[in-house]
């Protein structure tokens, strides 16, 4: 009783750290809305070696949504919404990825994507998680790929964006798995660190 009770708590803490609640009826005001393209030059294109730009986080935006992004689209935010808000990129980056403060993920046509996806933590997935651990996870939702070593959906959640994504935000978080989508052949998968 005492460990259900401590797992339901853990849970709902996590729970409103990157689902922030997952209460969607924000209405951003207007200095959120600020987006200078112009703040972002060809130089900026060098600021970060490519393979370290691939670094990928999960934050939680305004709408309460989870986004899974990675450092140079990061940079990318910066640049264009909030380089006037902070000091320098890191202080940004810092303050994004720990949660100290929450970015507005433009969702509106005409404006560029700044998240490789975007998603609700399902919270089944996710007390499963707590509860059992990553290795049952994985045994759940996943399958190991030997020859392209990592893990791929199994074929009942891979369409399931919600599962699969929080299955990859609760791999990222104990164990540092990328997310992967192999567009040609249509395959998300998770790749474990090296």
């Amino acid at each position: 009783m005492y460990k259900e009770v401590i797992v339901s708590i853990v849970i709902t803490l996590i729970l409103s750290g990157c689902a922030g609640g997952t209460s969607h009826k924000y209405e951003p005001s207007a200095e959120d809305l600020v987006f200078n393209e112009d703040s972002f030059t060809p130089e900026d294109f060098h600021f970060m070696p490519a393979k370290e730009g691939l670094i990928q986080y999960y934050v939680t935006g305004k709408d309460g949504y989870c986004y899974l992004v990675d450092k140079s689209l990061l940079y990318y935010m910066y640049k264009t919404q909030y380089l006037s808000k902070f000091p320098s990129f890191d202080s940004f980056k810092n303050a994004v990825t720990t949660g100290e403060f929450t970015p507005y993920f433009f969702l509106e046509e005409g404006y560029p994507t700044t998240y490789l996806e975007r998603f609700e933590i399902d919270k089944g997935v996710y007390k499963y998680y707590m509860e059992n651990g990553s290795v049952a996870l994985k045994k759940r939702y996943l399958v190991y790929d030997a020859e392209a070593h990592h893990y791929v959906y199994k074929a009942a959640y891979k369409e399931k964006q919600n599962i699969r994504m929080t299955v990859a935000y609760c791999m990222w978080e104990c164990c540092n798995y990328w997310y992967n989508f192999a567009d040609l052949v249509g395959v998300y998968y998770l790749k474990p660190p090296k």
